[in-house]
């Protein structure tokens, strides 16, 4: 772990931008952040495993997208270990860190935001994703 928050620190240092924020980050090309129902965007965990990391897109804890965010993280799970199995055997190995872009791996209980498309993709094939 101390390794993998080494290589995070590092990685955070090449893109100052990506820290916790108390809000949904804002700006230009960044859709408002609002849930579905119009209320205001709930966060979905700003602190993944006390990494220092937020679940996101922009990292910020919260779900919101823009238009940088091709893949739609807009959904906030509560990963189950099929899921994570269903997410690897069809390519999208969410388990394994990547410090890089500042992902510490995704583990069963953990709350993370999902893209739109993986989530619809799961539900409709194992039913193993629940929804936070």
């Amino acid at each position: 772990m101390a390794r993998f928050l080494a290589l995070v620190g590092a990685a955070a240092a090449l893109r100052p931008h990506t820290r916790l924020f108390a809000a949904p980050r804002e700006g230009p090309g960044i859709s408002v952040p609002r849930n579905v129902l119009g209320g205001d965007l709930e966060c979905c965990c700003a602190d993944v495993r006390g990494s220092g990391i937020g679940t996101g897109f922009y990292r910020d804890g919260h779900c919101s997208t823009g238009q940088d965010d091709e893949g739609r993280h807009t959904v906030c799970i509560e990963a189950t270990a099929d899921f994570l199995e269903f997410s690897a055997s069809v390519g999208n190995d969410l388990s394994t860190p990547n410090p890089q872009w500042m992902f510490p791996g995704v583990m069963p209980g953990d709350q993370w935001c999902l893209c739109a498309a993986r989530y619809a993709q799961a539900v409709q094939a194992c039913s193993c994703v629940l929804d936070h």
